[in-house]
């Protein structure tokens, strides 16, 4: 027997100015597979991607970090997330997103843990920016 995932139907506000809600078709939420780096070793890991975490941040229900490197690309290659968590120990839990800038004295690399990020940080190398952005992470699937 084949099973098909169907779209959901929720109610949604209407833009038009009735004011009535209409039918929206709102896609399920799937989980992406990315790879971070947790002390030192590369983990995969499924992601639910949020948009603004800003609620959750305010009522100190997101409690670790996903660094992340949008403007370096080590060897050309982009930069992994890294956890200061593992995921396993704390599954479906949230996870707010932090920016990490290089100084100019340490050119654009992969790190592969929290504690080296958080070192470079105490030393001036790099600065890490919180952001708005949370994620909610789960163990990888086994296939």
């Amino acid at each position: 027997m084949r099973l098909a995932l169907l779209p959901i139907l929720l109610a949604a506000p209407s833009p038009d100015p009735s004011g009535e809600a209409t039918a929206a078709i709102v896609p399920p939420i799937v989980p992406v597979r990315i790879q971070a780096f947790h002390n030192s070793f590369k983990v995969g890991v499924r992601a639910l991607p949020m948009r603004d975490g800003g609620d959750l941040i305010a009522a100190e229900k997101v409690s670790h970090k996903v660094f992340k490197a949008p403007r370096c690309a080590p060897g050309g290659a982009a930069f992994v997330p890294v956890l200061d968590a593992d995921v396993a120990a704390d599954p479906g839990g949230y996870w707010q997103e932090f920016r990490i800038t290089f100084d100019k004295s340490l050119t654009c690399q992969q790190l592969t843990s929290a504690g080296l990020i958080e070192g470079y940080a105490a030393q001036g190398l790099l600065s890490v920016a919180e952001t708005p952005y949370v994620y909610k992470l789960l163990p990888p699937t086994k296939q």
